[in-house]
């Protein structure tokens, strides 16, 4: 069985892990959250754009968004999880 990591050892492993959480949640809020938001927004005046009787792909559009939409949740709900303390 091994012996646990020195303090000092375990010290800079932890901070280590810390500031990688701090990247990884700059990342995931700076950049993919606000280019998804951005993507919902083309999409919805992509929809508005279509002529009348282009229902079909209007749908599309919609579903589009929606998922969009979803996965901003889901980015929000990771980078709240890289918050918290394990």
């Amino acid at each position: 069985m091994e012996s646990p990591a020195p303090a000092p050892a375990r010290g800079r492993f932890v901070l280590a892990r810390e500031e990688e959480r701090r990247r990884l949640r700059r990342d995931l809020h700076d950049g993919i959250g606000p280019a998804l938001a951005g993507l919902t927004l083309k999409t919805e005046t992509a929809r508005a754009l279509l002529p009348r009787g282009s229902d079909g792909a209007s749908r599309q559009l919609h579903d589009l968004s929606e998922e969009i939409r979803r996965t901003v949740v889901d980015v929000r709900r990771l980078v709240e999880g890289l918050r918290r303390r394990p």
